[in-house]
């Protein structure tokens, strides 16, 4: 399934923590964007290689960062990854990776919006 839209109020926790400073906040936009698509290219070659463990230890880590920054519905997609792939289930992993993917996209465009705003 595509994600074709982000929860309007995904980046409230990051607009909280740089309200009164936007250096903080544009500090905060640049580390997830340079960190989250290494990250996920982690999380994908683990799947692609079927290594479980090293696939649940990339979607924690990944899950762990989303959370702290308040975008949850990333960290909840990671959660299922993590899940998926204890199960082996790589046919779900791959589809979560893809809404993982999507979902990131869409909010790299948002952050940037925000961040030059």
């Amino acid at each position: 399934m595509q994600v074709t839209s982000l929860p309007n109020n995904i980046l409230n926790t990051i607009t909280q923590i740089g309200r009164d400073d936007r250096k903080t906040l544009r500090m905060l936009i640049s580390l997830y964007r340079e960190q989250a698509p290494n990250m996920i290219a982690h999380i994908k070659l683990s799947a692609n290689e079927a290594e479980p463990m090293e696939l649940k230890n990339a979607a924690h880590k990944f899950k762990g960062v989303c959370m702290n920054l308040g975008l949850t519905p990333l960290g909840d997609i990671c959660a299922d990854i993590e899940l998926a792939g204890m199960q082996q289930n790589y046919v779900r992993v791959n589809a979560l990776c893809a809404q993982l993917e999507d979902l990131h996209y869409l909010l790299i465009s948002r952050m940037l919006s925000l961040s030059h705003g």
